[in-house]
């Protein structure tokens, strides 16, 4: 089964979206299931990760209802708002929410000033693991500093580093700081990475070889046994269309054997993200 490990829907008159600017004709519009179910039935892609996209935890009931809808949702990266007090509690009673799978909380908001880890964010991370569910890591520049840490002193919590880890596309090289960062965090077994959000961060007209050597060195580092494919839908209409992002990772990874495709494009989904659990608790 090939599972997109990166999706979002939004309607924009809950009120929860605010951080799309109003002049992006692209994205400042609806985004729900009857728009992508066809492209996955044309794509073959047999289930989704749903990702959170606004920081409220109101959003997490938003989240259940499209994937009620959908029925090809197979698990859910929920907002967190870790400043928020009672942190932990809150996360044991999201834990039960049909098909939660994990948190992506603002990456900024897990640090103080100078670096160190916040109490409210040690509670929450604590909480995280007590409940086997994953991490979402959407962090950019020397905030993936932070990672390696996290993953040391949360050993069996599993991470997933969004988006290749935001590398800067803008100057048509691969960029030393990242490829060193993304280094540090491949060196920890409890992180993986996903092929998602590439294309979005060239600019317009660029030549897409810098991202075909952005995947080669993540493919390098976590091997295909942690990398997880993702749309990024629908943040990735600014870039192309689905159908053609899954066919350009298909070409740069298409010396992979059998195994190590269906692991890429699926199987680690469901390994890291423990999609057996999440589907035993709608029983």
């Amino acid at each position: 089964m090939i599972i997109d490990s990166h999706q979002h829907f939004w309607r924009l008159e809950t009120g929860l979206y605010d951080w799309i600017p109003p002049a992006d004709a692209v994205l400042r519009r609806n985004f729900e299931v009857a728009e992508l179910a066809p492209q996955l039935r044309d794509a073959g892609i047999g289930g989704t990760i749903l990702v959170q996209a606004a920081n409220s935890e109101d959003e997490l009931a938003e989240l259940g209802r499209h994937a009620a809808a959908a029925g090809f949702v197979r698990g859910i990266v929920a907002p967190l708002e870790i400043t928020r007090a009672g942190v932990a509690d809150r996360i044991a009673r999201m834990a039960e929410t049909p098909l939660l799978v994990g948190f992506r909380p603002p990456f900024t908001a897990l640090s103080d000033s100078a670096g160190a880890l916040t109490d409210s964010a040690g509670a929450a991370l604590g909480a995280i693991d007590r409940y086997g569910l994953a991490l979402d890591c959407l962090a950019v520049g020397p905030a993936l500093g932070l990672i390696p840490a996290l993953a040391q002193s949360h050993a069996g919590m599993n991470l997933i580093v969004d988006h290749g880890g935001n590398p800067d596309l803008s100057a048509g090289k691969v960029r030393g700081e990242w490829r060193e960062s993304m280094r540090q965090i491949a060196g920890q077994p409890n992180v993986s990475c996903k092929l998602s959000g590439l294309l979005t961060r060239l600019p317009p007209g660029a030549d897409r070889t810098i991202v075909a050597e952005h995947v080669a060195i993540l493919r390098d580092l976590f091997g295909p046994s942690r990398l997880l494919w993702g749309s990024d839908w629908p943040v990735l209409t600014k870039g192309d269309s689905y159908g053609n992002w899954l066919q350009l990772c298909r070409e740069l990874l298409d010396d992979l054997d059998e195994a190590e495709t269906a692991a890429v494009f699926g199987g680690n989904a469901m390994r890291v993200y423990r999609l057996e659990d999440a589907h035993d608790r709608t029983a």
